[in-house]
């Protein structure tokens, strides 16, 4: 039998002047009683029970668990990286992320691959898709929900560091202190009655006294700007020290609202704008009981898993994309389909006659 030969799988024929040099495709060594086929290649009768349990062997679910989701966390964080920095979705990177993830999955069942690993590639590849985009939409929801507004009387901000200038003259706002310490008196007042009664001439008593303390001290300081965060309260970059602790100077902040500065347009409709605001805000910081917790907890998840999906037809591309991610996840950890036949006895050639 030549090279050129093509291999014979029903017999196994050797020339007649050369009997016993068959040889097995997967070892090498010669073949001399009998061979098996595997997938379609001739193995010696210690190559194929080698192969069987290798076949037989299950997958190390746990490694691979373990493997894919260190590639899926590797994936999501280039993803994200390379959107914070360029601006822009490369959804190709999925592709890559799909083979990432396929590929340590399999690396970690050590290779035998399965329906099991093949669903776990898949669940792990688009998780890690969904998570490299879960900043931004974060990001776009709290913008969306910022309750800052260039049309009001006010403003909302976040700041970093104290956001004001130690150095300023204060001597210049030093007439403003009383007014500022009376308006934050007559806010503490509304905000509590915003947040804790429903009473309506409660709330409008509040909401009077308040209006009439920021236009007082509007007549000192035509922008007065206060900064929230910890117990004191900042007012025109220095500490209202005589005022003491403020117990609302914390919640506005983990309301969403570490920074107010008033205008002189400031209306009273725009208080309630402001009071609305911060009730809305201190009521969802409010801890729920554990069901609240875990039923937000999976709508948030579900939201993030359909995110793809919400933009319907404009993202169509984007969708096709990672379903082709997805099945590159998929392939690398299909279960080899490998047959194996036998055992076939090697007929030699019958000796010459003399």
């Amino acid at each position: 039998m030549t090279d050129q030969d093509p291999l014979d799988f029903e017999h196994a024929d050797y020339a007649s002047d050369a009997p016993g040099t068959l040889t097995c495709e997967l070892c090498g060594k010669p073949v001399d009683d009998y061979y098996y086929h595997v997938a379609g290649k001739l193995a010696c009768k210690h190559c194929q029970p080698q192969v069987a349990a290798e076949l037989a062997k299950n997958p190390r679910f746990g490694r691979a668990l373990l493997f894919g989701l260190g590639a899926a966390a590797l994936g999501s964080a280039i993803w994200y990286g390379i959107i914070a920095a360029t601006g822009y979705e490369l959804g190709l990177i999925a592709i890559v992320v799909g083979l990432m993830v396929g590929g340590a999955v399999r690396k970690g069942s050590g290779g035998v691959g399965g329906l099991s690993t093949q669903l776990l590639a898949v669940f792990l590849t688009y998780s890690s898709i969904v998570f490299a985009y879960t900043p931004l939409i974060f990001r776009e929801f709290k913008s969306m929900t910022n309750p800052a507004t260039e049309e009001s009387g006010f403003t909302v901000g976040a700041v970093s560091g104290s956001g004001f200038d130690a150095s300023s003259d204060l001597a210049a706002i030093e007439a403003s202190i009383a007014q500022a310490q009376e308006f934050l008196m007559q806010f503490e007042s509304a905000l509590t009655a915003w947040t804790d009664s429903a009473d309506r001439a409660t709330r409008d008593g509040a909401l009077e006294r308040t209006y009439v303390a920021v236009q007082a001290l509007l007549t000192t300081d035509s922008a007065p700007t206060f900064v929230f965060g910890d117990s004191i309260v900042h007012y025109a970059g220095a500490p209202l020290n005589a005022l003491g602790p403020w117990a609302w100077s914390p919640q506005l902040a983990e309301a969403g609202y570490p920074l107010v500065a008033f205008d002189p347009s400031v209306t009273r409709l725009d208080l309630v704008s402001l009071l609305d605001g911060v009730a809305s805000g201190v009521a969802a910081k409010t801890s729920p009981n554990a069901m609240e917790a875990t039923l937000g907890i999976a709508v948030l998840i579900a939201f993030l898993y359909l995110a793809p999906f919400l933009a319907g037809i404009e993202n169509i591309v984007g969708i096709l994309i990672i379903g082709f991610a997805l099945w590159e996840a998929w392939r690398l950890n299909k279960r080899p389909n490998i047959e194996i036949t036998g055992p076939f006895e090697v007929r030699r050639a019958a000796p010459e006659s003399t």
